[in-house]
């Protein structure tokens, strides 16, 4: 097996702080204003994200979904019917 070196595959994610002042106190309005922000970046797949939880064993799943819709209730994912939950 050839060994490659990948340390220098790093990419920088500092792009500010996190001003807790300027956060919304309503987790719905603050997702809005970061996804809106996160949409006019133009990357594909905006609306993929990790979903995961914590079963009785404490053992963490995670899976992979597309956010379909979003409103003061709450989130609507689209996942595969037949993967595990």
């Amino acid at each position: 097996m050839v060994n490659r070196d990948l340390t220098d595959m790093r990419e920088k994610y500092e792009s500010g702080t996190l001003d807790t002042s300027s956060v919304s106190p309503d987790p719905f309005v603050q997702f809005d204003t970061w996804f809106k922000e996160y949409l006019a970046l133009d990357e594909p797949d905006a609306n993929a994200m990790t979903v995961s939880t914590c079963g009785k064993d404490s053992r963490p799943s995670s899976r992979t979904v597309l956010l379909k819709s979003y409103d003061d209730n709450g989130f609507v994912f689209f996942s595969n019917y037949g993967s595990k939950k």
